[in-house]
């Protein structure tokens, strides 16, 4: 397996792994717009990880610096393994890479928002070893 930054040719294999995360079908033409946004962030990292050429995982990193740590923060936005290459550590993989890009990016710590409804990924990232320690708030406004 390997894991590298994402590439404008990896948006469809991309849509496709996140489509089976939501569970939906999404709009294609409005993910593709926002993925070419994501894909020229400075801020946002995609990697994907793949075998045999094929992407089987996505995971997207944010790393931001934040006035209350004094120091840059990386968090997983979004992680998603497609469901026929689950259970073989490749979410594991894609994370240990992240962490290791964020210590290189001199992040203090490592952080992500997951569903209240999923409790394998709950799991997975305690597996990690991270540790539940702030609540997300959240407000629909549009």
């Amino acid at each position: 397996m390997k894991i590298r930054k994402a590439n404008r040719s990896d948006c469809k294999e991309i849509f496709k792994i996140i489509n089976e995360l939501e569970y939906n079908t999404l709009n294609y033409s409005k993910f593709k717009k926002i993925f070419d946004l994501l894909i020229d962030s400075k801020i946002l990292t995609m990697f994907v990880a793949e075998i045999d050429g094929q992407i089987v995982g996505t995971l997207n990193l944010r790393i931001e610096p934040q006035l209350h740590h004094m120091a840059n923060v990386a968090e997983v936005i979004e992680l998603a393994v497609d469901p026929n290459y689950r259970n073989q550590k490749i979410g594991s993989k894609l994370f240990t890479h992240a962490v290791e890009y964020a210590k290189n990016k001199d992040c203090f710590v490592i952080d992500v928002s997951s569903n209240i409804k999923r409790k394998d990924a709950h799991r997975f990232y305690q597996h990690q070893g991270m540790e539940i320690t702030h609540y997300t708030l959240t407000k629909k406004i549009g």
